[in-house]
């Protein structure tokens, strides 16, 4: 990745292999080792997750505006195909006839097992899927909107008041190129003075106030998430999907 458009070239690239990924489970099942399925699978899940995850983390940390479009653009399109993938029964049935010539036990039948948790096992669960999926990307690009506004914050009036204070003003260079959270945080791993990290501390701390909606949104989407899956709360969803 050397340029914002890489992402949409790494995507596209995925797609491509999860266009032929169908026709090649069912070559390997015809074949002399239908285990392989198994190993053809999980090659695939490595492709995807490696872009879907150096696409979450740049829409969100990194500074260039067309680097983070470019970067969401990618990780809604994946993410929508992974769970197109997820829902597929041909792939699942596919994989469930691979795992029965493969030895329990081994590295590859754990492999298989894990990945078969992945899939969708019924038609309700399916549609419960579908409508869960589109409020997980509705939290995720919320996330990511929180995120980017704190790294986005301007912290100059904090530093222009910290210097007006003799004893921190030393502290302090002249002519700092930037003033965000990056910066920030710098202060706050090296800068000698207790008070001054303290002061930066409870600054950094306080989201800006462009974050009080997200919040506000985030919780009702949360809520939404936990009825879609009937629970009673977000808590209460998450407590299920972890035991």
């Amino acid at each position: 990745l050397k340029a914002s458009g890489d992402f949409a070239r790494a995507s596209a690239h995925v797609k491509s292999l999860a266009r032929s990924l169908r026709g090649d489970v069912a070559v390997r099942l015809c074949g002399p080792q239908p285990g392989s399925v198994v190993a053809a699978l999980d090659d695939f899940s490595n492709e995807l997750c490696r872009v879907i995850d150096a696409a979450e983390v740049t829409r969100i940390v990194h500074r260039d505006a067309a680097w983070r479009r470019s970067a969401h653009r990618a990780h809604e399109e994946l993410t929508a195909l992974a769970h197109e993938l997820n829902c597929c029964g041909e792939l699942r049935s596919g994989l469930e006839r691979s795992l029965r010539s493969v030895a329990e036990g081994t590295e590859e039948h754990r492999v298989g097992k894990k990945i078969l948790a992945e899939f969708a096992p019924s038609s309700k669960e399916e549609a419960l899927g579908t409508a869960g999926v589109a409020v997980q990307d509705s939290l995720d690009h919320l996330s990511a909107s929180f995120h980017r506004n704190l790294h986005a914050h301007d912290f100059r009036p904090t530093f222009a008041e910290l210097s007006k204070t003799p004893a921190l003003r030393s502290e302090i260079p002249e002519g700092l190129a930037s003033f965000g959270a990056a910066v920030v945080t710098q202060f706050l791993r090296k800068a000698s003075s207790e008070e001054l990290r303290k002061r930066l501390y409870f600054d950094y701390h306080q989201s800006p106030s462009s974050n009080v909606q997200v919040v506000g949104e985030l919780v009702r989407q949360r809520s939404a998430l936990a009825k879609v899956y009937g629970k009673g709360s977000y808590a209460g969803y998450l407590l299920s999907s972890n035991s």
